[in-house]
């Protein structure tokens, strides 16, 4: 009988069933890991301010975004006209206190905020460029001060709110579909999973159904119309980094824009331009749908 082989066979076998346990404790440890992170995430109720929401870094204390169309057949990004200029100013806090927004290089509206003794944004009154009051916004928040509800006084009737970002989809929101109150279901970052848009009479307007990754980041974006039914979904991807890479419309279940983003950052991190190479799909339910590129450029001030 050899000995020596026997031996070494014993010995590698030993060696290989070290190795074994060892991958599996490893594998153990990382899922376990996993999960409680995850516990944690799910059981600490953390609220992010509008600057996490956004994403940006740093003590920010102000960003101007102008959002510009590209010239057709421009090779070197020519801009053409811009579509949306909006300058918001934060506190310390990081939370939002002032917003002013520009058409053709004239102030169109202006925004405060104004808060309560726990430094949360308790109403806002937006004027329009005479000076005037356009509506005013209250906001109530429950026990762990996430906002669930913001209740508007219109001064005067407009076709849609000009705090949300103006899109290629704001057709479909007509003056019969006007809110006075909006409803959110927040998750435990108090990121609203759902946006409710409730008319005087209480009967729902529309609503916007949000999805997020675990950072935070959101992936997708339903429309429902006020028949009840899906109108658009947008989905994002990003990089490892979180940086935005690309974003897909759909419409009827059929992809209506496909859209990929390149940035360019500042040393903290922030992108401060963003273009976005679009490509609309032609067919019945995109001809209202704008064509053409977009740049977005952002200077942003730190405390």
């Amino acid at each position: 009988m050899n000995w020596w082989a026997l031996y070494y066979f014993v010995l590698n076998f030993r060696i290989n069933l070290v190795k074994m346990l060892l991958i599996m404790v490893n594998k153990f440890i990382f899922f376990l890991t996993v999960i409680m992170i995850c516990f944690s995430f799910q059981t600490s109720a953390q609220k992010m301010t509008d600057l996490e929401r956004l994403g940006v870094k740093g003590k920010v204390h102000s960003i101007l975004e102008t959002k510009y169309t590209i010239l057709e057949e421009s090779a070197d990004m020519v801009r053409d006209k811009a579509i949306l200029s909006r300058l918001t100013i934060f506190n310390p806090d990081g939370y939002e206190s002032e917003v002013t927004t520009y058409e053709n290089g004239k102030i169109a509206s202006t925004s405060h905020y104004f808060f309560d003794g726990e430094g949360k944004q308790a109403e806002m009154k937006e004027y329009k460029p005479d000076g005037t009051l356009r509506h005013t916004v209250t906001y109530n928040y429950d026990d762990k001060g996430f906002r669930t509800e913001a209740v508007y006084h219109w001064v005067e009737q407009r076709f849609y709110d000009n705090n949300r970002e103006r899109t290629e989809h704001v057709f479909e929101i007509f003056e019969r579909n006007m809110y006075s109150r909006v409803v959110f279901l927040n998750d435990y970052r108090s990121l609203p999973l759902e946006e409710n848009y409730f008319r005087d009479d209480g009967n729902l307007s529309y609503r916007y159904i949000n999805k997020y990754d675990v950072f935070g980041n959101k992936t997708v974006m339903t429309y429902i119309n006020p028949g009840g039914r899906t109108s658009w979904i947008t989905k994002y991807k990003y990089d490892r980094n979180q940086n935005l890479l690309e974003g897909r419309v759909f419409k009827s279940n059929r992809t209506a824009v496909s859209s990929k983003f390149t940035s360019q950052y500042d040393l903290n991190g922030n992108w401060i331009s963003r273009y976005e190479k679009r490509e609309v799909v032609d067919n019945i339910l995109t001809t209202q749908i704008e064509r053409g590129d977009y740049l977005t450029e952002r200077e942003i001030e730190y405390y």
